[in-house]
This record gives C-alpha cells, sequence and structure tokens, in this order.
C-alpha cells in the first residue's frame, strides 16, 4: 500500500511543487537567483525590492518552472497567468524534444560526422570527418593542402563550444583538438557567405535558425530568428555579444532585433547596416530546403536548422535536436507554445 500511495502522489501537482522546493533549495536554483538579480538590477536596490525579486523568482519556478533567468528575460512580473504558460522553458522545451525525437534521431543530429553523413547533400561545401589524428592523417592532409584555412568544430559540443579557426593549414592545431575532444572532429571548408548578408558583419557568417515541428508527414515552419555576429567575433550566437531579430515566416523580412541583455537595435552598432526591415534574400528558397531538411529523418520531429545564405545559396549550417527558443520568444516578446499546440495539443503533456 506504501509503495501505491507514493506512485500515486508522484502524479499530482502537490509532488510536483514539493519536488522543485527541494530543486530550489538544494541544486542552486536559489544561488543562481541571487546572481541573476544581481546581473539584471544590480546590487544598488533597497532591501525590500531585493527581498520581493527573490519571492517572486521561487514561486516563479516551484510554480511555473521558469529559470531565473527567464523570469527577467520574459517579463514574469508583467505577464497574466495566460501569457505565462505560453511560454516554453527551457525545461519544457527539453522535455518536449526528448520526447518527439527517437534517440536515434538525437545521436545522428547531435553529432557533427553523423550529421554531414546524413545531410550532406545541403552542406554544399567540404567536409572531413577526424576520429582518430593518425588513422585519419591522409585524408586530413588531403582536405589541409586543398583549404590552408578552415574550422574545426568538436563532434558532440554545442553552442559554440570548441570551434576553433585554423589558418595556414596548422596541422599540430589539429592533433591538438583530437586529444582534447575524444569523441572526434569535424572540419570544414569556411563557407564563403554572400554580400547581402556579410554587409552586417563579414567577421561572422550571420545565419538563420529555422525550426520545423514534423507531424504525420507535415513540416510546420516555427518562428525563425536571424543571428549576426559582432565585430572580430567569429561566431554569431548571441552568448557570443551577436544580435536576433525576430523572421515574417512569409516574406522573410526581419524585425524587433535585440541582444541578449534585451537591448533594442535599428542598425547593427559596428557597421551601421540596417537590420529592422530588411529582407532575407530567397527567402522561399530557405524555406524549401528547409522543408526538405525536416523529412530526411521522420523520427526528428523537431529540429532547428541554422542556415546560412552563401554565394552558392542557401546551405546548412547545422541541425539542433534540443534547439533553444529564447531569442524567438524574447524577440517576439511573447510564448509560441501555441505554435507547437496547432500542431500537437497533446505534445507538452
Amino acid at each position: 500500500m506504501g509503495n501505491f500511495l507514493y506512485a500515486t502522489l508522484k502524479r499530482t501537482r502537490l509532488w510536483t511543487i514539493i519536488s522543485r522546493i527541494y530543486v530550489y533549495n538544494n541544486k542552486g536554483i536559489k544561488r543562481s537567483a541571487e546572481k541573476t538579480i544581481a546581473k539584471y538590477v544590480g546590487k544598488d536596490i533597497s532591501t525590500k525590492d531585493y527581498r520581493r525579486y527573490k519571492r517572486e523568482i521561487r514561486w516563479a519556478f516551484i510554480i511555473d518552472h521558469w529559470q531565473p533567468s527567464e523570469y527577467f528575460t520574459y517579463g514574469y512580473r508583467n505577464l497574466s497567468k495566460s501569457e505565462i504558460r505560453n511560454f516554453v522553458t527551457e525545461y519544457e522545451k527539453d522535455s518536449f524534444c526528448t520526447r518527439v525525437n527517437s534517440s536515434r534521431a538525437q545521436e545522428i543530429i547531435g553529432n557533427k560526422c553523423n550529421t554531414y553523413e546524413v545531410f550532406h547533400e545541403y552542406f554544399r561545401r567540404d567536409v572531413c570527418e577526424v576520429t582518430d589524428f593518425e588513422k585519419d592523417r591522409e585524408t586530413i592532409e588531403a582536405f589541409v593542402a586543398k583549404h590552408h584555412r578552415f574550422v574545426a568544430k568538436p563532434n558532440k559540443e554545442s553552442i559554440g563550444r570548441g570551434i576553433c579557426f585554423i589558418e595556414n593549414g596548422n596541422l599540430d592545431a589539429v592533433q591538438s583538438l583530437t586529444k582534447e575532444y575524444r569523441s572526434g572532429l569535424i572540419l570544414e571548408e569556411l563557407i564563403q557567405q554572400d554580400a547581402t548578408m556579410a554587409m552586417f558583419n563579414p567577421d561572422s557568417v550571420n545565419t538563420v535558425r529555422v525550426p520545423t515541428f514534423t507531424k504525420d508527414g507535415a513540416v510546420h515552419i516555427l518562428p525563425p530568428i536571424a543571428k549576426f555576429g559582432r565585430k572580430g567575433i567569429r561566431m554569431d550566437h548571441s552568448g557570443k555579444g551577436g544580435l536576433f531579430a525576430s523572421v515574417d515566416r512569409k516574406t522573410g523580412q526581419l524585425f524587433n532585433v535585440l541582444d541578449r541583455h534585451l537591448n533594442k537595435y535599428a542598425v547593427h552598432p559596428d557597421s551601421g547596416v540596417k537590420i529592422e526591415g530588411f529582407v532575407l534574400p530567397q527567402w522561399d528558397e530557405c524555406l524549401a530546403i528547409v522543408r526538405k531538411q525536416a523529412l530526411v529523418i521522420p523520427e526528428a520531429q523537431y529540429v532547428g536548422w541554422d542556415m546560412a545564405y552563401s554565394t552558392k545559396g542557401w546551405l546548412l549550417v547545422e541541425g539542433n535536436s534540443r534547439g533553444q527558443l529564447f531569442t524567438q520568444q524574447a524577440s517576439l516578446r511573447k510564448g509560441i507554445k501555441d505554435e507547437f499546440l496547432k500542431v500537437d495539443p497533446r505534445c507538452f503533456d
């Protein structure tokens, strides 16, 4: 009977709340809340306001499973209950991805070498897979002889971790990376960005994240986001100081340009080129390619496709089987859970 009562309790809302109280107090969330308040509000606030923030952040986590950073990023205290529930939290996104993407799908898309093997026709550039430097030396040397400048990416890392831009065919750098990342590397020919995208920031490849949710063979395009790097930085990630902007799905026009601290922009702060209102080139072609990619692995229902507009046209940078939704929701200033529920009303059950 005790086991039965315990199993029953675990399925209740009460158990969820008890579990989150424990996690908040014992798994670092409380300390994270304190650091996040200091980051977004500063330390020069009254004791009363500080306590109010801590109280609201605690209950946002316990009741709605919002992380402290989400509380500030999405403006929790200014939202109605229905608006709060329409945001896809990081926790919900991860749970959703685990349910809708099979382990095989995640192994393919979460592994850069496997991704290239399955989606090679969409890469439109030379790639060299490296699992063992000495065994693969001949292949590596042939690649380097053709491409003296290239990018090396750890096979199973994400969010730009471990990416290294290599100059002058430096084999020692490749060998060093293979020792550091035992899961292997992928060496890629540098993407030659088209001038229409390079004008914003030529130092980075400025990409577009196009998420898809595939159900019963139908590919649904979720809100895309365009990303732009900053001067002297090779990557366009918002965590590296980059900007992001919402993309109108029908026209490819950009709007609501922000950085990670939610500062607003109309033009790129380094180049002075206007981002607000810019229309992405050959947008229909980009969407057509993404729709084809989304059907290659049927059991990968949700994928965030990073696309770049090159001198060869649109090409695949990489796929993300657990693609984040922070930038889309921050730029749109609203949650996008309803976009998923239109496709599958039970996808977050």
